[in-house]
């Protein structure tokens, strides 16, 4: 594993994708300074991980984001997506379940709720969304918001 040195006042879009955290997610942005990054090209999907201390990067996801319209707000959708497990420990807390895989599904969809939540609130403020999401996440409006986070909404 390579070790991701980043420089937070630059102009690479990790730099920029940092700042774009720091304004609109300022406690994700601050976890995410004191995790270490890792470049890892297996093992840990097509965009990155996190384990709640560390933060791995696919460098070919990377590349791919790269590739897009919009670099910078499908990379900090990343940031914080990674950001937020590593936030509610879910590295400890799915370990000990039975099937991991399911329930880091299930905690996709409860991070991806709260980030379509913020993006809605920055989008009614300031006009446009921070985090956008990239193809293919794990989201449905329907069953992520249908309690207003008001307990399990069964």
């Amino acid at each position: 594993m390579e070790k991701i040195d980043y420089q937070i006042n630059g102009n690479s879009t990790i730099a920029q994708s940092l700042r774009e955290l720091r304004r609109h997610a300022p406690m994700a942005f601050q976890k995410l300074l004191f995790m270490e990054w890792f470049w890892l090209a297996v093992g840990i999907g097509n965009y990155g991980a996190t384990d709640g201390r560390s933060l791995f990067l696919n460098p070919h996801g990377l590349k791919k984001i790269e590739s897009t319209t919009n670099p910078v707000g499908y990379l900090a959708f990343l940031l914080i997506h990674e950001a937020l497990h590593a936030m509610l420990n879910h590295a400890l807390r799915l370990l000990k379940l039975q099937d991991r895989q399911l329930a880091n599904v299930a905690a996709d969809y409860v991070i991806n709720a709260i980030i379509a939540r913020i993006n809605k609130a920055v989008e009614k403020a300031h006009g446009y969304i921070p985090f956008p999401f990239i193809d293919g996440i794990l989201y449905d409006e329907k069953i992520s918001h249908r309690n207003e986070g008001k307990g399990k909404g069964y």
